[in-house]
Order: C-alpha cells, then structure tokens, then sequence
C-alpha cells in the first residue's frame, strides 16, 4: 500500500512521513505542487498535510486523479463535509499531538486502517468536527503552555482536565514529560494555531483558557 502525503516537506508532514515510514509504510511525497494530481493517482491513501487555506485548492486539483483512494486530513478546522464535498473517496479527519501520543479520528477508516495504527495503537474515534476541532484547540493549548509556562500552570491544568472527556484513561499521564521537552518553533508555521496560541501568551501571560478558546474562535477561526 502507498501512502501519498501532500504537503509532505511541510512540518507536519515531514513528521507524518516520518512516522509512517518508521512503521513500515510506504510514504510518497513531492516538492513540487504541479506533482500533486500524479502523486494522488499513485496513492491508495492520500494524507492531507497542508495549511487549511489550501485544502480547497489541492482537493479541486486532484478530484479528478482520485480513483478508489482514501483521503486522511490532517489539515486543522476544515470539516468533513466540506472535503467530502469535492471527492468521490472516503474521507476521515485525524488530528494528533507532536509525538502521535493523542490521535483523534473523525469518520470510518477504510483502506486508512494501517495509517491509524501507525500513528497510535490507541486512539479517540469522536463523532463530530465540532469534537475533532475542540481536541485540536484544547491539545494545541496544552503543549504550548507546558512549553511556556511549566507543566504546574493554571492554563495546562484547564486544558489537560477538557482534553480527559476525549481520553479518560490515563493516556495523558504519558503526554506530559514529552511536552516539556516540546519546542514549538519546530512544529509551528506562521498563522497556526500553535503560533497564535504562543502570540496570546506573550502578550497575555495570565490568560485563562476561556478567554483564549474566545480568542482562537473569534480572531484566528475566521
């Protein structure tokens, strides 16, 4: 099986290809974005792993080179029905934490299956985008904030005790010595989430999580 990650030189997707082919998968990537449309007709499961603002345009390039591929989005706050809108493929939305501790799955996988076993043995199978991008919002908060301010902040507290109602059985006690090693310079990419979330904290040490969940929703999700 192939695994075609668009977006594949990108940070998340160096990571993703990264991880897939550690574990034994064959992952396909291209620096080029004229490539796309042939690396889709060459996948059987296609990852996106591209900025959100670009989902649309690399779905309508490749809908017509998709042929029996299952479609993983990787890509944050883009919902389901809008990517399955534009392919005639099974779609799912998998988002993650930096070291694939934490893996969150909107959808039925299919031919996907090995790609979600790869990224994590474990994960939360959740039953709406509104879920899928509440656990991308809370995770994201959390890593930065450990990174930030140590992982005895108010902040991480709040956000670790939101992220138990998606993974209640002690699955977070492993995340959290990776997170202090976390750098987020290396994951984030200018107008992210995690790049947002580290502006608010310079600016704003003392936030609460509400306030910042407002902040993401009114000023970053627009």
């Amino acid at each position: 099986m192939k695994v075609g990650v668009l977006g594949g030189y990108g940070k998340l997707g160096s990571c993703l290809t990264q991880r897939l082919s550690d574990e034994g998968l064959e992952v396909i990537r291209s620096r080029d974005k004229e490539r796309n449309r042939d690396l889709a007709a060459s996948s059987d499961v296609l990852v996106l792993a591209v900025p959100p603002s670009e989902v649309m345009g690399v779905l309508v390039d490749i809908r017509d080179a998709i042929d029996g591929v299952e479609v993983v989005s990787c890509s944050a706050f883009v919902d389901l029905a809008t990517i399955s809108s534009q392919v005639s493929a099974n779609c799912i939305r998998v988002m993650c934490d930096p070291y694939f501790q934490l893996v969150a799955v909107l959808g039925e996988a299919g031919l996907a299956s090995p790609v979600l076993e790869a990224l994590s043995k474990e994960y939360a199978q959740l039953e709406s985008d509104e879920q899928i991008d509440d656990f991308t919002k809370l995770i994201s908060i959390f890593f930065v904030a450990v990174a930030m301010r140590g992982s005895e902040g108010g902040l991480v507290r709040q956000a670790h005790t939101r992220l138990q109602i998606y993974f209640p059985n002690g699955q977070l006690d492993n995340v959290c010595s990776q997170a202090q090693s976390y750098d987020p310079s290396l994951y984030r990419t200018r107008g992210g989430i995690s790049d947002f979330i580290v502006q608010q904290l310079e600016k704003t040490p003392d936030l609460s999580i509400e306030e910042l969940l407002r902040r993401i929703n009114d000023e970053l999700l627009i």
